[in-house]
């Protein structure tokens, strides 16, 4: 019955976080707006806030009928 703490060392070496990232296979990478949301085409889509800051590839997708 110990927390994680009491049994696993912190470790030595700092976080520092994600890197740019690259997207070559997509047609954009827009970056997600403080509310969490991903603005293309005048066009507003929620994703998640927790994405707020962060760059995320797109790629459209034809629609076959």
């Amino acid at each position: 019955m110990k927390t994680p703490s009491e049994l696993y060392p912190p470790s030595p070496r700092p976080y520092t976080g994600i890197g740019e990232l690259d997207y070559p296979f997509h047609d954009k990478a827009i970056t997600i707006t403080r509310c969490g949301r991903l603005c293309i085409d005048r066009k507003k889509v929620s994703l998640s806030k927790a994405l707020a800051g962060q760059t995320v590839g797109v790629k459209e997708i034809s629609e076959s009928v």
